[in-house]
């Protein structure tokens, strides 16, 4: 996001580097400055965003994330509606933004994904596929996904080895033949806390390291990682490393 305009090194000079796997060989620059980054909404988000897209276009921008995990929120939603009625309601989507020669680029999907009730497991596991199959509609490639939280396991275990488990449980064997289905990649997002019953920690994603150890963990083909820089620039207050050597960790994946 905000980091990027931030890099003094060549851009395409550091992408070489990571997929030749040499990375560690050259020295990344970034300016000693601040930034901000401003996000326009129009009237009626999330819930009625159709007239946002135009705004988007006028200001001179080509690609766009469109938020779908409010769908499932809403049950008054296409997603609790007919086949018919979700089909429908996405094609008029992706027609407005062809239109306006808009590229749907991902979607960002469920803000909670691993649970140990088993109810909510169930119906987040029902709105996952309907978030992919809403994602491969609209022409997008990547679905954007939150990892594990430790608050939903607190009260289990929030020890390493179970946090990947679980994440590996439902990105791996759940959603992976999902993705397959719909040709669309999930994508890993790192965290910043979570707010336990003695405050709030670092989540465990929110530390990269974590990140690259739950990505590593789970076989599939139809996986990416998506950095948030914002919740790594939280994360960092909780121990976490700072947001360029997230960015760095995170490269090497």
């Amino acid at each position: 996001q905000v980091v990027l305009p931030l890099l003094e090194s060549d851009l395409l000079t550091v992408m070489q580097a990571v997929t030749e796997e040499r990375l560690s060989e050259i020295e990344v620059k970034f300016a000693d400055k601040n930034a901000c980054c401003v996000i326009m909404a129009s009237e009626g988000y999330p819930v009625s965003y159709e007239k946002g897209f135009e705004m988007v276009k006028k200001s001179g921008f080509d690609t766009i994330d469109i938020n779908v995990n409010k769908y499932w929120k809403n049950e008054d939603s296409v997603f609790y509606k007919s086949e018919d009625e979700m089909l429908t309601h996405f094609a008029d989507v992706k027609k407005i933004c062809d239109n306006l020669e808009l590229e749907i680029f991902q979607t960002h999907g469920l803000l909670t994904s691993c649970v140990s009730d088993e109810k909510l497991s169930e119906h987040i596991k029902w709105g996952a596929e309907l978030m992919l199959k809403a994602t491969s509609l609209l022409g997008a490639r990547y679905c954007v996904f939150h990892n594990v939280k430790l608050r939903e396991w607190e009260d289990i275990s929030t020890s390493d080895e179970r946090m990947l488990l679980e994440n590996k449980k439902f990105f791996q064997d759940f959603l992976t033949p999902l993705c397959k289905q719909y040709n669309v990649f999930f994508s890993l997002e790192t965290h910043g806390k979570s707010t336990l019953k003695e405050g709030p920690v670092l989540d465990f994603v929110g530390d990269a390291r974590n990140l690259k150890k739950s990505f590593d963990s789970i076989e599939s083909d139809y996986k990416s990682f998506c950095l948030d820089t914002g919740h790594s620039n939280e994360a960092h207050f909780y121990g976490a490393c700072n947001v360029v050597e997230a960015i760095k960790m995170v490269l090497e994946i």
